[in-house]
């Protein structure tokens, strides 16, 4: 009996140092990370999807410098239910080698560059993530796609030769002799491109301490520890610690809002906003575009062509001919968008204290008329505003399974539901009230 006890006892150490107990399941373990998140509205219902990582570690080992951990990881996709957080479906892609590449959402299906040369290009189901459009049907569409499309064997080479133009609503392909395409995601039907749209080609941070509400208008958060709201140099009374205000990161609603400002720019030049000091009664001068300092003055009142130097106007016309200053205030404020794109409506996450156990902090806070009247403030629950400096603190991280990062950052909103994600928690809050709708974790 104690014989048995022994073995008993002896295959319970040996079991708590080999590596099958460190064993997460990709299907239910908890994510140690994640790097793209996106919302589809669908006349089904609206999702939040997340690609996730789950490790496997090996071995452990702590030393003076810190914990050493090995290991390997296994790639999902998690749907769930934007107002109530379940999870409506899990798709495990596995290893890095037939892990999928996120291009973008149409607005009726997600398109994806699988790794898995047997599924390639296709797109999905947001909602089920059941395959609805295959590579052979877009190479059916396109028969001189057929044996020419490149087959990257990661999603990051990937990157190279598939990605998403929201503004043109197409997905872009590089084949294997370097030509570009656009394809319909409706038709699939492709047509040649000269270069890939100038759009985003760096993706938005989740926050900043300055950001855009449209065009010309534009907010800052300044101080020391403390940050007051200043718009068009009217300070906020109240104050936020280690303030940051979020910025918009869903590239459909950034590329919506872009074509619309570009729609309220004049025809005849793209640099002045519609309701600008520019004279339209004017006869229109071709030859005229901006005045010569456009970088810095781009809306002020232009002279007609008798009233510039002929130096000025020389400058001009080779202002026209560059395509970047032509989009120059059409593109570079998308990056720095507040969140929601609203012209008043501003979201500012901040800490409850200095300790490094901080809590998150979020405040809706609404600027119109220079008023900053804050709508609400929530705290939300077990979620430090610097997780660095927090899970140093307690014993969050320190798991016997997996190896969590907290680096990723992400908020959203889809009508009336405000979405973060952070230290691998999603969570969901009523965006009228603040209220806290659901919190999952990852």
């Amino acid at each position: 009996m104690n014989s048995a006890k022994t073995y008993s006892y002896f295959i319970l150490v040996l079991c708590f140092f080999s590596t099958s107990c460190f064993y997460k399941s990709p299907k239910t373990g908890v994510a140690d990370d994640l790097d793209y998140t996106i919302i589809c509205h669908t006349p089904k219902g609206d999702y939040l999807i997340t690609h996730e990582e789950v490790f496997q570690a090996s071995s452990k080992s702590s030393g003076p410098k810190g914990t050493y951990i090995s290991g390997s990881a296994d790639y999902r996709f998690t749907v769930r239910n934007l107002q109530t957080g379940i999870q409506a479906t899990r798709l495990v892609t596995g290893d890095r080698e037939k892990d999928m590449l996120p291009l973008g959402f149409d607005g009726n299906q997600l398109w994806f560059y699988s790794a898995d040369k047997s599924v390639g290009l296709h797109a999905r189901n947001p909602g089920t993530l059941d395959i609805t459009i295959t590579q052979k049907q877009i190479e059916e569409a396109n028969p001189s796609f057929a044996g020419k499309l490149n087959t990257p064997t990661t999603t990051y080479d990937a990157k190279k030769f598939y990605s998403y133009d929201p503004v043109n609503n197409q997905i872009t392909v590089l084949d294997l002799q370097g030509n570009l395409y656009g394809i319909d995601p409706a038709t699939l039907h492709a047509v040649p491109l000269i270069k890939k749209s100038a759009f985003l080609q760096y993706l938005p941070s989740a926050f900043s301490t300055s950001a855009y509400f449209g065009i010309v208008k534009s907010v800052t958060l300044k101080g020391e520890s403390r940050m007051h709201i200043d718009v068009d140099g009217i300070k906020s009374e109240e104050s936020y610690l280690k303030g940051q205000i979020l910025l918009e990161q869903d590239l459909n609603r950034l590329s919506h809002l872009s074509k619309k400002m570009r729609a309220n720019l004049d025809v005849s030049n793209p640099f002045i906003p519609e309701h600008s000091n520019y004279d339209r009664t004017r006869p229109f001068d071709p030859s005229i575009t901006s005045p010569k300092n456009y970088h810095e003055t781009p809306y002020k009142y232009i002279p007609t062509s008798s009233e510039l130097k002929e130096d000025s106007l020389r400058n001009v016309q080779n202002a026209l001919r560059d395509k970047t200053a032509k989009d120059y205030k059409a593109l570079i404020p998308m990056n720095n968008m507040v969140l929601g794109c609203d012209s008043n409506i501003i979201y500012i996450i901040h800490a409850n204290n200095l300790a490094d156990t901080s809590s998150l902090l979020i405040s809706k806070i609404n600027t119109k008329g220079n008023k900053f009247i804050t709508q609400w403030t929530t705290l939300v629950p077990k979620i430090y505003f610097n997780p660095s400096d927090g899970i140093k603190k307690d014993d969050f991280g320190t798991l016997k399974a997996g190896n969590p990062k907290f680096r990723y950052e992400w908020y959203g909103k889809e009508g009336n539901v405000f979405i973060g994600i952070k230290m691998l928690f999603a969570f969901a809050l009523d965006d009228s009230t603040g209220k806290m709708l659901w919190k999952q974790q990852l």
